[in-house]
């Protein structure tokens, strides 16, 4: 299992997603560090967001626990950096063929496209007023991603 998730982290630094940076943490390979550039055209542009992935030791049973360490106002992600887990893919659809790639992708893909109907933060006021949850997610990125 270690061994895959050496193989994984060399494929990903050989091969890295565009705005996207990883690190292992030196004294534990289980503990990933990564770094997204907002992108482009959401509230959350020219943000670094930073993400801490736990993988466990059945992996690739068992998904990475996956969680925002920047502070983020985005509707799938609670304020402790957490997924909305009824629509994270690995959460509910993981099999052992999918990758820690593939979820720091569908993340991104998360920031540019939220699912409307998995609210991660119930105490959401502007969930339904589009462009003033878009406004006040500029505000955090540029308050805590910056």
């Amino acid at each position: 299992m270690e061994s895959r998730i050496h193989k994984e982290f060399n494929d990903f630094t050989s091969n890295s997603i565009e705005n996207c940076s990883i690190e292992m943490q030196s004294d534990n390979s289980f503990i990933w560090n990564a770094a997204i550039l907002g992108p482009l055209e959401t509230p959350y542009e020219g943000g670094y967001f930073f993400l801490r992935i736990t993988i466990p030791e059945d992996y690739p049973i068992k998904p990475p626990n996956v969680q925002f360490t920047t502070k983020i106002y985005h509707q799938n992600i609670n304020p402790d950096g957490k997924f909305c887990s009824y629509h994270c893919f690995w959460k509910d659809n993981w099999s052992a063929a999918k990758t820690i790639r593939g979820v720091i992708e569908y993340i991104i893909d998360l920031l540019k496209n939220p699912i409307a109907d998995c609210n991660a933060d119930h105490n959401f006021d502007d969930i339904n007023d589009t462009e003033k949850f878009k406004r006040t997610a500029r505000i955090w990125t540029q308050r805590y991603a910056m």
